[in-house]
This record gives C-alpha cells, structure tokens and sequence, in this order.
C-alpha cells in the first residue's frame, strides 16, 4: 500500500473547465502536481483568515463609528 507524505487525506472537487486547465498549466510550469498547487492556494487562503481573524480579535476594543459620521470625519478633514 502507498503512504503518502503525512498520511494526506483524498479529497474530490469539481472546477470549471477553464479552472482546471489553468491549474494543469500551472502545475506542469512548477514542476509540482494538481494536488500540491491546490493545497498551497489553500493554505495561503486560510492563512489570510487566520490573520483577518487575529486583527479582528485585536481591534474589538476599538471605538464604532458609523459611516456617516467616518464619512462626515473625511469631509471635515478635506480628504473627500
């Protein structure tokens, strides 16, 4: 039976045509497979929750401001 490198878990997903094609080109330019293109696209998405999620957390404490009154700020400001 083949092990693959950290027991990785299959997986199926369905892509446009287009999207798939793109992914084949892009995969056989890097020298890598499909699978391993997708799981990096993966990781650099979670990656980009995960820090989305830590500013949130970071900047719970901060003050509200609606729009109208960041907007009217801007106006009084010269900026918009």
């Amino acid at each position: 039976m083949y092990y693959m490198e950290k027991r990785k878990k299959a997986s199926t997903i369905y892509l446009q045509p287009e999207i798939h094609k793109a992914l084949k080109l892009k995969s056989v330019m890097r020298e890598c497979s499909i699978s391993d293109l997708a799981e990096e696209i993966i990781r650099i998405s979670l990656k980009e929750d995960i820090e989305d999620i830590k500013t949130i957390k970071r900047r719970k404490k901060e003050r509200s401001v609606s729009l109208d009154d960041f907007i009217e700020t801007l106006k009084e400001d010269d900026k918009i």
